[in-house]
């Protein structure tokens, strides 16, 4: 899962937004910190919604995303429950970044917004 994660070129697409926005980057580590698992948190969902929209057409190509993985694994599952399943792992992934977000730990949203 993290070598997968890690393909998606979500930081690419993020982070010139994020310095637009909030153009000081981070110097404390606790911060810093927030930053890479926030990226690790949305290069992990954008990464299982892909396996989600894609497997079919992956399974044609000879290729294994997620989808089917989970199937081969668990036996008594189907193709559907492995869809639901991997739906509520990005459902709390995604709580886990809005926490993370929010959380004023780190500094919650920037000032500026």
């Amino acid at each position: 899962m993290d070598v997968a994660a890690v393909s998606v070129a979500i930081q690419v697409m993020t982070l010139p937004a994020c310095y637009i926005t909030h153009p000081k980057p981070p110097v404390d580590t606790k911060l810093g910190s927030r930053y890479c698992k926030m990226m690790e948190l949305a290069m992990l969902c954008a990464r299982l919604l892909n396996d989600i929209g894609s497997y079919r057409r992956e399974l044609e190509d000879g290729k294994l995303n997620l989808v089917p993985l989970y199937v081969r694994e668990n036996l008594a599952c189907s193709i559907d429950e492995s869809i639901e399943h991997i739906k509520t792992v990005v459902e709390q992934k995604g709580k886990e970044f809005v926490e993370l977000f929010l959380s004023q730990n780190y500094g919650g949203v920037p000032r500026t917004w």
